[in-house]
């Protein structure tokens, strides 16, 4: 199911990635895939009392914004990169919708983020994908440009659960 997932995210999203990277990071105990200026988090939440994940996010440090600063020196990029994180992949399944998965995967970024003490939480998302981009808004996201919508980092207490039976 996890393969699913990633692959229903990776179908919206951009980027060239490898499915089994996000099976193979939900299964280990931290989530982690290493990426350039740090380590992207796989996320995987799913609804009470069910053994079945239902959702996923993927967490990073925004890797394009990083490298694009590279004329200001690996002492501004390494800046960047321990101040900013991006939601770049979220996907719930069709079953789990409206069922808070989404917000407690969110939650869990937010938790992450302050824990790596990243002062901006950055969202990736297609600027003509107006259910997604509600959903965001609703969140207290606001349009910063377009394709992207950000908000600083909040305080979260909620957790999502990691320990899923893990059949990439």
């Amino acid at each position: 199911m996890i393969a699913e997932l990633a692959s229903m995210a990776l179908a919206a999203g951009e980027g060239d990635y490898d499915v089994s990277q996000f099976a193979a990071a939900a299964c280990t105990g931290s989530g982690r895939i290493r990426v350039p200026h740090g380590a992207g988090r796989v996320l995987v939440g799913g609804l009470s009392g069910s053994v079945e994940p239902a959702g996923l996010l993927y967490l990073l440090p925004p890797v394009r914004l990083i490298t694009a600063h590279h004329d200001h020196g690996p002492a501004a990029q390494a800046r960047l990169a321990a101040d900013l994180r991006e939601i770049e992949l979220v996907v719930v399944a069709a079953h789990a919708r409206r069922a808070g998965v989404g917000s407690a995967l969110l939650d869990a970024a937010y938790a992450l983020a302050a824990d790596d003490h990243a002062r901006v939480l950055l969202a990736r998302i297609a600027a003509h994908d107006f259910p997604v981009l509600r959903w965001w808004r609703h969140r207290g996201y606001t349009l910063a440009r377009p394709g992207h919508c950000s908000t600083p980092s909040r305080a979260a207490t909620a957790t999502t659960a990691t320990a899923w039976p893990c059949a990439p």
